[in-house]
Protein backbone atom coordinates (compact mmCIF):
# COMPACT_ATOMS: atom_id res chain seq x y z
CA UNK A 1 0.00 0.00 0.00
CA UNK A 2 1.04 3.78 -0.50
CA UNK A 3 0.01 7.85 -0.50
CA UNK A 4 -1.78 6.83 -3.89
CA UNK A 5 -3.74 4.12 -2.72
CA UNK A 6 -5.22 5.72 0.29
CA UNK A 7 -6.11 9.03 -2.19
CA UNK A 8 -7.72 6.32 -4.48
CA UNK A 9 -9.91 5.06 -2.04
CA UNK A 10 -11.24 8.12 -0.18
CA UNK A 11 -11.27 9.81 -3.55
CA UNK A 12 -15.50 9.05 -3.53
CA UNK A 13 -16.27 10.34 0.17
CA UNK A 14 -13.92 13.71 -0.47
CA UNK A 15 -15.63 14.56 -3.56
CA UNK A 16 -18.96 14.46 -1.86
CA UNK A 17 -18.02 16.28 0.90
CA UNK A 18 -16.45 18.91 -1.49
CA UNK A 19 -19.26 19.14 -3.45
CA UNK A 20 -21.69 19.36 -0.38
CA UNK A 21 -24.88 21.74 -0.47
CA UNK A 22 -23.74 23.99 2.38
CA UNK A 23 -21.74 25.96 0.53
CA UNK A 24 -24.32 27.35 -1.61
CA UNK A 25 -26.08 27.97 1.52
CA UNK A 26 -24.17 30.68 2.11
CA UNK A 27 -25.34 33.79 0.54
CA UNK A 28 -26.36 35.96 3.52
CA UNK A 29 -23.93 37.82 5.89
CA UNK A 30 -26.72 36.24 8.33
CA UNK A 31 -25.68 32.78 6.62
CA UNK A 32 -22.17 32.93 7.32
CA UNK A 33 -22.37 34.43 11.10
CA UNK A 34 -24.10 30.99 11.81
CA UNK A 35 -21.58 29.19 9.74
CA UNK A 36 -18.53 30.63 11.34
CA UNK A 37 -20.20 30.97 15.20
CA UNK A 38 -19.97 26.79 14.49
CA UNK A 39 -16.98 26.55 12.32
CA UNK A 40 -14.35 28.15 14.99
CA UNK A 41 -14.57 25.30 17.08
CA UNK A 42 -13.50 23.00 13.94
CA UNK A 43 -10.59 25.60 13.59
CA UNK A 44 -9.53 25.38 17.19
CA UNK A 45 -10.24 21.34 16.69
CA UNK A 46 -7.70 21.68 13.79
CA UNK A 47 -5.23 23.71 15.38
CA UNK A 48 -4.91 20.75 18.24
CA UNK A 49 -4.60 18.42 16.17
CA UNK A 50 -1.43 19.79 14.97
CA UNK A 51 -0.10 20.42 18.08
CA UNK A 52 -0.51 17.02 18.71
CA UNK A 53 1.85 15.85 15.64
CA UNK A 54 4.41 18.25 17.27
CA UNK A 55 4.19 17.27 20.59
CA UNK A 56 4.39 13.61 19.18
CA UNK A 57 7.28 14.07 16.50
CA UNK A 58 9.66 16.72 18.18
CA UNK A 59 11.15 17.44 21.48
CA UNK A 60 8.74 20.07 23.30
CA UNK A 61 10.10 19.61 26.91
CA UNK A 62 12.83 20.44 28.86
CA UNK A 63 15.54 19.07 29.15
CA UNK A 64 15.91 18.74 25.26
CA UNK A 65 16.70 15.17 23.87
CA UNK A 66 17.25 14.29 20.12
CA UNK A 67 14.18 13.49 18.32
CA UNK A 68 13.92 9.92 16.31
CA UNK A 69 12.96 10.97 12.81
CA UNK A 70 14.40 14.34 12.19
CA UNK A 71 12.60 14.48 8.76
CA UNK A 72 9.26 13.85 10.07
CA UNK A 73 10.13 16.65 13.01
CA UNK A 74 10.72 19.30 10.28
CA UNK A 75 7.84 18.74 8.02
CA UNK A 76 5.62 19.26 10.96
CA UNK A 77 7.56 22.06 12.27
CA UNK A 78 7.12 24.01 8.79
CA UNK A 79 3.40 23.58 9.08
CA UNK A 80 3.54 24.83 12.76
CA UNK A 81 5.40 28.08 11.94
CA UNK A 82 2.52 29.48 9.75
CA UNK A 83 -0.32 28.08 11.32
CA UNK A 84 0.69 28.85 14.74
CA UNK A 85 2.57 32.09 13.55
CA UNK A 86 1.76 33.33 10.18
CA UNK A 87 2.68 36.42 9.19
CA UNK A 88 -0.30 37.85 7.34
CA UNK A 89 1.43 41.32 6.74
CA UNK A 90 4.63 43.11 7.70
CA UNK A 91 4.72 43.05 11.52
CA UNK A 92 1.99 41.31 12.09
CA UNK A 93 2.10 38.09 13.11
CA UNK A 94 -0.96 36.02 14.17
CA UNK A 95 -2.02 32.37 14.43
CA UNK A 96 -4.85 31.26 11.81
CA UNK A 97 -6.98 30.69 15.14
CA UNK A 98 -6.85 34.69 15.68
CA UNK A 99 -7.15 35.24 11.77
CA UNK A 100 -10.40 33.79 11.84
CA UNK A 101 -11.58 35.38 15.29
CA UNK A 102 -11.04 38.60 13.43
CA UNK A 103 -12.66 37.33 10.16
CA UNK A 104 -15.63 37.21 12.68
CA UNK A 105 -15.54 40.00 14.25
CA UNK A 106 -15.65 41.78 11.12
CA UNK A 107 -18.89 41.10 10.07
CA UNK A 108 -20.62 41.33 13.61
CA UNK A 109 -20.70 37.45 14.35
CA UNK A 110 -20.70 35.99 17.82
CA UNK A 111 -17.18 35.46 19.30
CA UNK A 112 -18.68 35.15 23.34
CA UNK A 113 -19.53 31.60 22.68
CA UNK A 114 -15.98 30.40 21.47
CA UNK A 115 -13.91 33.02 23.99
CA UNK A 116 -15.31 31.60 27.18
CA UNK A 117 -15.19 28.17 25.43
CA UNK A 118 -11.24 29.10 25.24
CA UNK A 119 -11.22 30.48 28.71
CA UNK A 120 -12.53 27.19 29.94
CA UNK A 121 -10.21 25.06 28.23
CA UNK A 122 -7.40 27.38 29.46
CA UNK A 123 -8.17 27.13 33.63
CA UNK A 124 -9.12 23.20 33.17
CA UNK A 125 -7.05 20.13 33.55
CA UNK A 126 -9.54 17.96 31.81
CA UNK A 127 -10.52 19.64 28.46
CA UNK A 128 -12.40 16.23 27.94
CA UNK A 129 -14.78 16.96 30.54
CA UNK A 130 -15.13 20.63 29.49
CA UNK A 131 -15.97 19.84 26.12
CA UNK A 132 -18.69 17.69 27.57
CA UNK A 133 -20.05 20.07 30.06
CA UNK A 134 -19.67 22.90 27.37
CA UNK A 135 -23.16 24.40 26.32
CA UNK A 136 -22.74 23.38 22.14
CA UNK A 137 -24.30 21.26 19.96
CA UNK A 138 -23.65 17.93 20.28
CA UNK A 139 -22.87 17.05 16.71
CA UNK A 140 -19.58 19.87 17.51
CA UNK A 141 -18.57 17.56 20.96
CA UNK A 142 -18.92 14.35 18.87
CA UNK A 143 -16.12 16.21 16.23
CA UNK A 144 -13.98 17.00 18.91
CA UNK A 145 -14.41 14.01 20.78
CA UNK A 146 -13.77 11.82 17.67
CA UNK A 147 -10.46 14.00 17.01
CA UNK A 148 -9.70 13.51 20.51
CA UNK A 149 -9.60 9.80 20.30
CA UNK A 150 -7.09 9.96 17.73
CA UNK A 151 -4.44 12.23 19.76
CA UNK A 152 -4.74 10.50 22.56
CA UNK A 153 -3.63 7.22 20.90
CA UNK A 154 -0.36 8.87 21.13
CA UNK A 155 0.56 7.04 17.53
CA UNK A 156 1.99 9.98 15.03
CA UNK A 157 0.61 7.72 11.65
CA UNK A 158 -2.91 7.78 13.11
CA UNK A 159 -2.92 11.54 13.96
CA UNK A 160 -1.34 12.86 10.68
CA UNK A 161 -3.94 10.59 8.79
CA UNK A 162 -6.58 12.30 10.68
CA UNK A 163 -4.67 16.15 9.32
CA UNK A 164 -3.59 15.10 5.98
CA UNK A 165 -6.64 13.27 4.89
CA UNK A 166 -9.67 15.09 6.88
CA UNK A 167 -7.94 18.37 7.29
CA UNK A 168 -5.11 19.87 5.22
CA UNK A 169 -5.58 17.41 2.01
CA UNK A 170 -9.32 18.23 1.41
CA UNK A 171 -9.86 22.01 2.98
CA UNK A 172 -8.54 23.91 0.15
CA UNK A 173 -11.33 22.61 -2.29
CA UNK A 174 -13.93 23.19 0.75
CA UNK A 175 -12.87 26.65 0.91
CA UNK A 176 -12.79 27.41 -2.62
CA UNK A 177 -16.27 26.02 -2.52
CA UNK A 178 -17.20 29.04 -0.13
CA UNK A 179 -15.48 31.41 -1.60
CA UNK A 180 -17.43 30.48 -4.77
CA UNK A 181 -20.49 30.84 -2.55
CA UNK A 182 -20.24 34.29 -1.27
CA UNK A 183 -21.90 36.62 -3.73
CA UNK A 184 -19.79 40.00 -4.68
CA UNK A 185 -21.81 41.98 -2.25
CA UNK A 186 -20.83 39.80 0.76
CA UNK A 187 -17.47 38.62 -0.02
CA UNK A 188 -16.79 42.30 0.13
CA UNK A 189 -17.97 42.74 3.47
CA UNK A 190 -16.27 39.63 4.63
CA UNK A 191 -12.95 41.08 3.24
CA UNK A 192 -11.02 39.26 6.06
CA UNK A 193 -12.56 35.98 6.07
CA UNK A 194 -11.97 35.52 2.29
CA UNK A 195 -8.45 36.33 3.11
CA UNK A 196 -8.03 33.18 5.32
CA UNK A 197 -9.94 31.43 2.87
CA UNK A 198 -7.73 32.41 0.15
CA UNK A 199 -4.93 32.06 3.01
CA UNK A 200 -5.39 28.29 3.34
CA UNK A 201 -6.27 27.91 -0.37
CA UNK A 202 -2.61 29.19 -1.08
CA UNK A 203 -0.87 27.31 2.20
CA UNK A 204 -2.52 23.85 1.71
CA UNK A 205 -2.51 23.72 -1.69
CA UNK A 206 0.79 24.73 -2.35
CA UNK A 207 2.88 23.58 0.73
CA UNK A 208 1.08 22.22 3.69
CA UNK A 209 -1.07 19.88 1.70
CA UNK A 210 1.87 18.04 -0.02
CA UNK A 211 4.78 18.33 3.37
CA UNK A 212 1.38 16.64 4.86
CA UNK A 213 1.49 13.52 2.59
CA UNK A 214 5.34 13.38 2.52
CA UNK A 215 5.03 12.87 6.48
CA UNK A 216 2.76 10.36 5.64
CA UNK A 217 4.96 8.45 3.63
CA UNK A 218 7.79 9.06 6.16
CA UNK A 219 5.72 7.82 9.20
CA UNK A 220 4.64 4.30 7.50
CA UNK A 221 7.62 3.66 5.29
CA UNK A 222 7.61 -0.06 4.31
CA UNK A 223 5.10 -1.03 7.42
CA UNK A 224 1.61 -2.15 5.84
CA UNK A 225 -0.05 -1.90 9.41
CA UNK A 226 0.61 1.51 9.59
CA UNK A 227 -0.27 1.98 6.05
CA UNK A 228 -3.73 -0.34 7.32
CA UNK A 229 -4.37 1.98 10.14
CA UNK A 230 -3.91 5.46 7.97
CA UNK A 231 -6.54 3.61 5.51
CA UNK A 232 -9.26 3.26 8.27
CA UNK A 233 -8.70 6.78 9.67
CA UNK A 234 -9.01 7.94 6.54
CA UNK A 235 -12.08 6.72 6.14
CA UNK A 236 -13.29 8.43 9.00
CA UNK A 237 -16.50 9.14 9.69
CA UNK A 238 -19.11 7.44 6.83
CA UNK A 239 -22.20 9.77 5.97
CA UNK A 240 -25.31 8.66 7.38
CA UNK A 241 -27.85 6.44 5.99
CA UNK A 242 -30.83 4.54 6.76
CA UNK A 243 -31.09 4.93 10.36
CA UNK A 244 -26.97 3.99 10.88
CA UNK A 245 -25.90 7.67 11.76
CA UNK A 246 -21.98 6.30 12.34
CA UNK A 247 -19.64 3.78 12.87
CA UNK A 248 -16.25 3.68 13.78
CA UNK A 249 -13.17 1.48 14.72
CA UNK A 250 -10.79 1.74 17.47
CA UNK A 251 -7.81 -0.55 18.31
CA UNK A 252 -4.36 -0.22 20.51
CA UNK A 253 -1.24 -1.85 20.10
CA UNK A 254 1.22 -2.43 23.02
CA UNK A 255 -0.36 0.35 24.89
CA UNK A 256 -3.87 1.18 26.22
CA UNK A 257 -5.74 4.08 25.38
CA UNK A 258 -9.06 5.66 26.85
CA UNK A 259 -11.84 7.19 25.30
CA UNK A 260 -12.91 9.83 27.64
CA UNK A 261 -15.40 10.80 29.47
CA UNK A 262 -18.21 12.48 26.73
CA UNK A 263 -21.96 12.29 26.19
CA UNK A 264 -24.75 11.23 23.77
CA UNK A 265 -28.92 11.60 23.84
CA UNK A 266 -31.30 9.33 21.88
CA UNK A 267 -29.00 7.40 20.23
CA UNK A 268 -28.38 3.44 20.65
CA UNK A 269 -24.42 2.66 20.62
CA UNK A 270 -23.75 -0.40 19.84
CA UNK A 271 -20.33 -1.44 20.71
CA UNK A 272 -18.49 -5.51 19.56
CA UNK A 273 -14.94 -6.48 21.31
CA UNK A 274 -13.09 -7.87 18.31
CA UNK A 275 -9.84 -8.46 20.18
CA UNK A 276 -8.64 -8.12 23.79
CA UNK A 277 -10.05 -6.18 26.86
CA UNK A 278 -11.67 -3.33 27.34
CA UNK A 279 -13.26 -1.20 30.57
CA UNK A 280 -16.42 0.64 30.10
CA UNK A 281 -17.81 3.04 32.37
CA UNK A 282 -20.95 5.37 31.61
CA UNK A 283 -22.97 7.52 34.23
CA UNK A 284 -25.83 5.34 34.49
CA UNK A 285 -23.55 2.38 36.56
CA UNK A 286 -20.95 4.50 38.17
CA UNK A 287 -18.55 1.79 37.87
CA UNK A 288 -16.21 -0.02 35.51
CA UNK A 289 -17.25 -2.71 33.97
CA UNK A 290 -14.52 -5.33 32.42
CA UNK A 291 -15.85 -6.88 28.84
CA UNK A 292 -13.51 -9.25 26.84
CA UNK A 293 -13.04 -10.25 23.42
CA UNK A 294 -16.75 -11.57 21.75
CA UNK A 295 -18.86 -9.34 24.14
CA UNK A 296 -21.16 -6.87 23.06
CA UNK A 297 -22.43 -3.78 24.92
CA UNK A 298 -25.17 -1.26 23.94
CA UNK A 299 -26.17 2.50 25.49
CA UNK A 300 -29.85 3.27 24.69
CA UNK A 301 -28.72 7.29 25.70
CA UNK A 302 -32.16 8.20 26.07
CA UNK A 303 -32.48 11.58 27.72
CA UNK A 304 -29.26 11.61 28.13
CA UNK A 305 -25.58 9.45 29.41
CA UNK A 306 -22.06 9.93 29.68
CA UNK A 307 -19.65 7.21 28.81
CA UNK A 308 -16.04 6.09 28.75
CA UNK A 309 -14.07 3.52 26.91
CA UNK A 310 -10.66 2.10 28.03
CA UNK A 311 -8.73 -0.34 25.69
CA UNK A 312 -6.17 -2.26 27.11
CA UNK A 313 -3.32 -3.56 25.36
CA UNK A 314 -3.73 -5.10 21.80
CA UNK A 315 -7.47 -4.31 21.99
CA UNK A 316 -9.68 -3.89 19.17
CA UNK A 317 -13.30 -2.60 19.05
CA UNK A 318 -16.04 -2.23 16.53
CA UNK A 319 -19.15 0.75 17.09
CA UNK A 320 -22.11 1.43 15.18
CA UNK A 321 -24.11 4.28 16.50
CA UNK A 322 -28.14 3.92 15.23
CA UNK A 323 -30.42 6.82 14.91
CA UNK A 324 -33.66 5.47 16.38
CA UNK A 325 -36.97 7.35 16.26
CA UNK A 326 -36.07 10.88 19.05
CA UNK A 327 -39.30 11.77 19.17
CA UNK A 328 -39.66 8.94 21.39
CA UNK A 329 -36.27 7.64 22.57
CA UNK A 330 -35.54 11.21 23.92
CA UNK A 331 -37.91 10.66 26.35
CA UNK A 332 -36.78 7.56 28.05
CA UNK A 333 -34.14 7.32 30.88
CA UNK A 334 -30.55 5.99 29.22
CA UNK A 335 -29.92 1.99 29.66
CA UNK A 336 -26.95 -0.51 29.25
CA UNK A 337 -26.65 -3.62 28.94
CA UNK A 338 -24.06 -6.27 27.64
CA UNK A 339 -23.93 -9.64 26.78
CA UNK A 340 -20.89 -12.07 26.41
CA UNK A 341 -20.73 -14.93 23.45
CA UNK A 342 -22.77 -17.39 25.22
CA UNK A 343 -25.82 -15.22 25.30
CA UNK A 344 -26.14 -15.10 21.54
CA UNK A 345 -27.75 -18.07 19.12
CA UNK A 346 -25.46 -19.74 17.41
CA UNK A 347 -26.69 -21.40 13.43
CA UNK A 348 -24.11 -24.04 11.71
CA UNK A 349 -24.17 -23.97 7.91
CA UNK A 350 -22.43 -26.77 5.78
CA UNK A 351 -20.70 -23.37 4.37
CA UNK A 352 -20.57 -21.15 7.35
CA UNK A 353 -21.40 -20.15 10.88
CA UNK A 354 -23.83 -17.60 11.59
CA UNK A 355 -24.01 -15.73 15.41
CA UNK A 356 -27.18 -14.06 15.85
CA UNK A 357 -26.40 -11.10 17.66
CA UNK A 358 -29.78 -8.92 17.04
CA UNK A 359 -33.02 -10.51 15.05
CA UNK A 360 -34.74 -14.14 15.55
CA UNK A 361 -33.67 -15.70 18.55
CA UNK A 362 -31.53 -13.45 20.07
CA UNK A 363 -31.71 -11.71 23.68
CA UNK A 364 -30.03 -8.06 22.54
CA UNK A 365 -32.83 -6.17 21.92
CA UNK A 366 -32.79 -2.26 20.46
CA UNK A 367 -35.03 0.63 19.76
CA UNK A 368 -34.13 1.34 16.73
CA UNK A 369 -36.87 -0.12 14.07
CA UNK A 370 -35.76 -2.86 11.64
CA UNK A 371 -32.10 -3.55 12.65
CA UNK A 372 -30.73 -6.99 12.38
CA UNK A 373 -27.02 -8.18 12.95
CA UNK A 374 -25.40 -10.98 12.43
CA UNK A 375 -21.25 -12.59 12.33
CA UNK A 376 -20.45 -14.63 9.95
CA UNK A 377 -17.35 -16.84 10.00
CA UNK A 378 -16.75 -18.49 6.70
CA UNK A 379 -13.73 -21.08 5.74
CA UNK A 380 -11.59 -20.09 2.85
CA UNK A 381 -12.06 -21.30 -1.04
CA UNK A 382 -15.82 -21.16 -0.01
CA UNK A 383 -18.92 -19.08 -2.53
CA UNK A 384 -22.04 -18.51 -1.12
CA UNK A 385 -24.88 -16.86 -3.35
CA UNK A 386 -27.92 -14.73 -1.06
CA UNK A 387 -30.78 -13.01 -2.48
CA UNK A 388 -31.10 -9.97 -0.25
CA UNK A 389 -34.41 -7.96 0.52
CA UNK A 390 -34.76 -4.85 -1.75
CA UNK A 391 -36.32 -3.02 1.07
CA UNK A 392 -33.12 -3.50 2.97
CA UNK A 393 -29.69 -2.01 3.24
CA UNK A 394 -26.77 -4.73 4.24
CA UNK A 395 -24.03 -2.86 5.47
CA UNK A 396 -20.65 -4.96 6.08
CA UNK A 397 -17.31 -4.57 8.70
CA UNK A 398 -14.57 -7.27 7.71
CA UNK A 399 -13.16 -8.33 10.85
CA UNK A 400 -10.86 -10.50 9.81
CA UNK A 401 -9.63 -12.36 6.57
CA UNK A 402 -10.50 -11.48 2.91
CA UNK A 403 -13.21 -12.08 0.47
CA UNK A 404 -14.78 -11.19 -2.89
CA UNK A 405 -18.05 -9.60 -3.24
CA UNK A 406 -19.33 -9.53 -6.52
CA UNK A 407 -15.61 -9.76 -7.61
CA UNK A 408 -15.13 -6.82 -5.60
CA UNK A 409 -12.40 -7.11 -3.29
CA UNK A 410 -12.65 -6.90 0.37
CA UNK A 411 -9.79 -6.61 2.77
CA UNK A 412 -9.61 -6.75 6.70
CA UNK A 413 -11.16 -3.38 7.92
CA UNK A 414 -12.88 -2.78 5.50
CA UNK A 415 -16.45 -1.20 5.83
CA UNK A 416 -19.37 -1.11 2.75
CA UNK A 417 -22.42 -1.08 1.59
CA UNK A 418 -25.26 -3.34 -1.02
CA UNK A 419 -28.02 -1.70 -1.32
CA UNK A 420 -29.50 -5.37 -2.84
CA UNK A 421 -31.47 -5.39 -6.03
CA UNK A 422 -29.79 -8.45 -7.57
CA UNK A 423 -28.18 -11.78 -6.29
CA UNK A 424 -25.21 -11.34 -4.04
CA UNK A 425 -22.22 -13.99 -4.30
CA UNK A 426 -19.62 -13.98 -2.16
CA UNK A 427 -16.24 -15.66 -2.39
CA UNK A 428 -13.73 -16.40 0.31
CA UNK A 429 -9.97 -15.66 -0.56
CA UNK A 430 -8.86 -16.92 3.26
CA UNK A 431 -10.92 -17.57 6.19
CA UNK A 432 -13.31 -14.59 6.64
CA UNK A 433 -15.13 -13.14 9.84
CA UNK A 434 -17.34 -10.58 8.61
CA UNK A 435 -20.58 -8.34 10.69
CA UNK A 436 -23.65 -8.22 8.77
CA UNK A 437 -25.84 -5.21 9.71
CA UNK A 438 -29.22 -5.14 8.00
CA UNK A 439 -31.22 -1.65 8.22
CA UNK A 440 -34.00 -0.43 6.35
CA UNK A 441 -33.86 1.62 2.98
CA UNK A 442 -36.46 3.89 4.28
CA UNK A 443 -37.77 4.66 7.86
CA UNK A 444 -41.15 5.62 8.66
CA UNK A 445 -39.94 8.72 10.84
CA UNK A 446 -37.87 11.13 10.40
CA UNK A 447 -33.77 10.35 11.74
CA UNK A 448 -31.66 12.57 13.04
CA UNK A 449 -29.24 13.31 9.89
CA UNK A 450 -32.50 14.03 7.89
CA UNK A 451 -33.31 16.84 10.03
CA UNK A 452 -30.00 17.98 9.99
Amino acid sequence: MNINTVIKHIENSQTELVNHNIYNNIKTIDDLKLFMENHIFAVWDFMSLLKGLQVNLTCTTNPWTPVENTEAARFINEIVLEEETDEIKEHHVTSHFELYLESMKEIGADTSIIDEFINKIKGSNNYRKTIEDFDIDDNLKSFMNFTFDIIESNEAHKIAAAFTFGRENVIPDMFIEIVKGLNKENSSIADKFVFYLERHIELDGDDHGPIALRMIENLCGDDEKKWEDVMKIAKGLSKPYSNIFYWAHAWTNDKKSTIGLHPHQGFEICSFILEGNINHYDTKQEKWIPLKKGDVQIIRAGKGISHAEELLENSEIFQIWFDPDLSKSLMNDASYDDYSLEDFKIDNNKNYTKKVIVGPGSNMQMDTDGIEIFEYLMPINNKIEIIQDDKFIYSYFLIEGKLKINDETVKKGDFFKVIADEKIEYHTLKESKVFVIKSPVSTNYLTYSSRS
